[in-house]
């Protein structure tokens, strides 16, 4: 299986991959991209239950916030190997060991011919369900699903009943085309489902996904403290925001500033933090760069929000580049030329004494 990857790094979390097997066609979905821009995660062949478990174990769980399974296929195409994976993981005895979700498309009963919902009880600390659709026509419309329209019903039959056998439910939609009508109609539909079974639901509308039950939001100073690796806790927060979603792309924003220089002296003693202004990396990221014919960056912007950064030539600036193609040693220019991004990148303007930490998954 060499050049699988079945475990990764997400935002903070260990994913795991365990199939490619899917029994929809969603029209957004990056299956069908050629091979390379599919890269290590289009697996050769699926990997033993055996194989997942001990790579997951021969991890340093305490450093993720969950274990998620979710790849590039249906994680309950492979249920009872899923199910049989959880159970081996919480008879390990590990300290570390982080809560456990599933990504599904909610048509877990379906393909494995039987109600596998009480069968997530005591496994699944949450469950994050694929809606995508505010009705039966506009979900088949998205997702061609193999069932048919079996499988719309099937899906909300999965969100109603897994909320009575595990804590956290989790319904999202993929903002594809979709009019503000369309999302409040998502949103109404949720909502429901929620009310069906008495459940609590909270609304939070972000980037790409758009509905979460039962989410929490997180404490971005504590994330960029950890990843970064500083004692933030003089600053001040001036700004933050986040678009990252239940599956993990989003964009986090968060703007800190100081009274006195403490964090300087932090900075300049850290060798991963270079002196502004920065090199090519650093102008395209931050303030973006352009000829007479293209322009690429800056990355933490768009038609959602993000931030514009004034331009900054004295501080310091760093880059963490997460995607699970990075290795140890290469151009971080490479960062650049992938089909997908999964970075950091944190820059200090010593004059304002202020911190920007942007956070990019896509």
């Amino acid at each position: 299986m060499t050049g699988d990857i079945i475990t990764y790094d997400y935002f903070g979390s260990l994913y795991i991959n365990m199939t490619n097997r899917c029994d929809s066609h969603c029209v957004f979905c990056i299956r069908d991209q050629e091979d390379s821009a599919l890269g290590g995660l289009w697996l050769q062949e699926e990997p033993t239950r055996e194989a997942v478990l001990e790579e997951i174990l021969g991890q340093d769980l305490g450093g993720y916030e969950e274990i998620v399974f979710c790849g590039y296929g249906e994680p309950t195409c492979r249920a009872d190997d899923m199910f049989w994976i959880c159970d081996q993981l919480k008879a390990s005895g590990r300290d570390d060991l982080p809560p456990i979700r599933l990504n599904t498309n909610g048509h877990g009963s379906l393909i494995n011919h039987r109600d596998i919902t009480p069968e997530l009880a005591g496994r699944l600390d949450a469950v994050s369900v694929s809606l995508n659709g505010s009705n039966k026509e506009e979900y088949l419309r998205l997702t061609r699903p193999g069932a048919g329209e079996a499988a719309w019903e099937g899906m909300l039959d999965f969100i109603r009943t897994a909320t009575q056998h595990v804590p956290r439910v989790v319904v999202t939609i993929v903002d594809y085309d979709k009019t503000p009508e369309e999302i409040e109609a998502c949103r109404r539909l949720a909502e429901e489902q929620a009310m069906k079974r008495g459940i609590g639901f909270l609304l939070l509308t972000v980037g790409l996904v758009c509905l979460l039950a039962g989410c929490q939001g997180k404490d971005l100073t504590a994330q960029a403290e950890k990843e970064l690796g500083l004692d933030l806790s003089g600053g001040t927060v001036v700004t933050q925001s986040d678009t990252h979603s239940g599956n993990g792309d989003g964009l986090s924003v968060l703007v800190l500033r100081w009274e006195e220089e403490t964090l300087e002296q932090q900075l300049a003693a850290d060798a991963r933090w270079q002196p502004l202004p920065g090199d090519l990396l650093c102008q395209t990221l931050f303030w973006g760069v352009s000829d007479e014919t293209s322009r690429i960056g800056p990355f933490f912007q768009d038609n959602e929000g993000g931030i514009e950064i004034p331009p900054v030539t004295q501080g310091y600036w760093l880059v963490l580049d997460r995607h699970s193609q990075a290795k140890e040693g290469e151009d971080p220019e490479e960062l650049l030329h992938r089909y997908s991004y999964n970075c950091t990148a944190a820059l200090y303007d010593t004059a304002q004494r202020t911190l920007y930490v942007c956070r990019l998954d896509t």
